[in-house]
């Protein structure tokens, strides 16, 4: 056990919350872990270190661990552009290309506001990415990513009309700050927010090959289930991610809600979680970098990140003025359901009573979920379900879950934070913080044998500028994008194919297939040409340039 050597508590009135088991483990000196804390109106009332910083060195994590924590970044990045917006210095309706003049004429207009609100259609970069065939562990400019970007020539859907969280809008923002500010984000937020407020340890990393002093390494499991791997990243892209911080001084930032330093003050706070809206006018669960929800019957402003084996949750209950942090270094520590029951110890009574039958009772039948697979409308994910042993259980991006009744015909996909609500006989709802999809059972044989045949061939995207290679290989159909690592295709009914991140739909012509679409979660209706049929050569994956070595 680690832990009473970087346990710090301060509690009022002499209470004390035994959080140690919700986190038992990782209190071992052979195991990543977490830095945590709980904040009471930016005051630290308890924070306690669980496992190793870095596993190689024999190093714990304390309270002074510096951790990257992903996409909890954003709102540092929204609160850059709304400092320069206050003062003027940009409009949050202006067109994105007043700033960023070599993305797209997409025809409607994208402006900043749009970005900031994940409302502006622009497909995901690094969805993009890896779709191209490449390693997100590889290195990356800025550069590269607006060349990616300005080849694009479709938006998954009109801008203002929906909300699709893409990180390509926050990256943007990011660029726009260096524009209008004539300097880095990086410098920018040290000017104006973090060294103000004292948040010595907090920074965008912008060069991976900097040394930060006590940051915590990244992990995953090991394959073989023995101890764990380093979950590399060399990337210095920011906007969408990439800040580093400690605990301490999340709690500083914390504290703005409640008593603001900042120029504006309370406005600049009030601003900085108003939720955007739609063109319709409904109103979005998601304001500047910060999402917007109810836990029994308390509001929440929170954003969880993540990035390589970083797991990062900042869940605000701002009527009660009580923050829980959870800063972790691998993948499988769910930070948002450990902060979740971190606020719950603390707020005790002030929470609703957990309603009863919302769960499914002894006795009680879940609702039926037809096995099969399901797609959602845009063909980006597909989720099966399939019965195993009398078990009903959930293929999700390559991975198998467990699905667990939840009550009122919903189920509990693992423990990823998923749930799946039948929505139907052939319907189901893919629902997170993140996601409601509507996925409608699939139609149509599956083809099989030598019928695979006909979609061997080489196809090519100008807007990914990557060639798939479409072969068989064991009585299986294979995609190989570029030189990157080989998919497996696995039929879905018709033309519909499942890759566990993308899903492919061939397109037919005459009856011949000619093409194909593809879709991932963020990225939807990026176009494959046909150029050559037949099997092709696959060239091995180490002759790839973009292997990482």
């Amino acid at each position: 056990m680690v832990s009473g050597a970087c346990t710090r508590d301060v509690q009022e009135a002499g209470t004390a919350l035994d959080i140690d088991p919700l986190f038992a483990a990782w209190d071992r000196d052979e195991t990543p872990g977490c830095a945590v804390g709980l904040v009471r109106g930016g005051e630290p009332l308890l924070v306690r270190c669980y496992g190793m910083a870095d596993l190689e060195h024999g190093v714990q994590i304390t309270p002074d661990t510096v951790f990257d924590i992903g996409s909890t970044s954003k709102q540092f990045t929204a609160a850059c552009i709304l400092l320069l917006a206050r003062e003027g210095r940009l409009s949050l309706d202006d067109d994105v290309r007043k700033y960023v003049s070599r993305l797209p004429d997409f025809g409607p207009t994208i402006t900043v506001r749009h970005l900031v609100h994940h409302t502006s259609g622009l497909r995901d970069y690094l969805a993009l990415t890896v779709l191209a065939g490449r390693r997100l562990e590889n290195d990356y400019s800025e550069e590269e990513v607006v060349d990616l970007l300005s080849r694009q020539r479709r938006l998954d859907f009109r801008p203002g009309t929906r909300f699709g969280y893409s990180n390509s809008g926050y990256f943007l923002l990011g660029e726009i700050v260096r524009t209008v500010a004539g300097s880095s984000l990086r410098s920018f937020s040290e000017e104006r927010i973090f060294g103000p407020l004292g948040m010595t340890h907090t920074r965008f990393r912008d060069d991976f090959k900097e040394l930060i002093p006590g940051r915590a390494a990244s992990y995953s499991p090991a394959a073989d289930g023995r101890g764990f791997h380093d979950a590399l990243s060399l990337w210095d892209v920011v906007g969408d991610g990439a800040v580093f911080t400690t605990v301490g001084d999340l709690a500083i930032w914390d504290r703005q809600f409640y008593d603001c330093d900042l120029p504006g003050g309370a406005d600049f706070v009030a601003q900085l979680c108003e939720p955007g809206r739609l063109a319709s006018g409904k109103p979005l669960d998601y304001a500047f970098g910060l999402m917007l929800s109810s836990h029994r019957g308390c509001r929440t402003v929170q954003h969880g990140g993540s990035w390589a084996g970083f797991r990062a949750q900042v869940m605000r209950f701002p009527d009660q003025h009580v923050t829980a942090i959870v800063l972790a270094n691998v993948v499988t520590l769910d930070p948002s359901a450990r902060a979740t029951e971190l606020a719950e110890l603390a707020l005790g009574d002030a929470l609703e009573p957990i309603a009863i039958g919302t769960g499914t009772q002894p006795g009680e039948a879940p609702a039926p979920l037809v096995p099969g697979a399901y797609c959602d409308r845009a063909a980006t994910r597909i989720i099966e379900v399939v019965e195993a042993d009398g078990a009903a259980n959930a293929c999700l991006g390559g991975q198998v879950f467990p699905l667990a009744p939840a009550g009122g015909g919903r189920y509990r996909v693992g423990e990823v934070g998923i749930e799946l609500e039948v929505a139907g006989p052939d319907a189901v709802r893919l629902r997170s913080a993140a996601l409601n999809e509507l996925h409608r059972r699939t139609t149509g044989d599956r083809p099989s044998g030598d019928a695979l045949g006909a979609y061997e061939g080489a196809y090519r995207s100008p807007e990914l500028d990557v060639t798939y290679t479409v072969y068989r290989d064991g009585g299986a159909l294979h995609a190989r994008p570029g030189y990157g690592q080989p998919l497996e295709l696995r039929p879905a009914g018709g033309d519909l194919f499942d890759a566990g991140f993308p899903v492919l739909r061939f397109r037919r012509r005459e009856g011949r297939v000619v093409g194909f679409v593809l879709g991932a979660g963020r990225a939807a209706s990026i176009r494959f040409s046909r150029v050559t049929r037949g099997r092709q050569p696959v060239t091995p994956p180490f002759l790839s340039r973009n292997r990482a070595v």
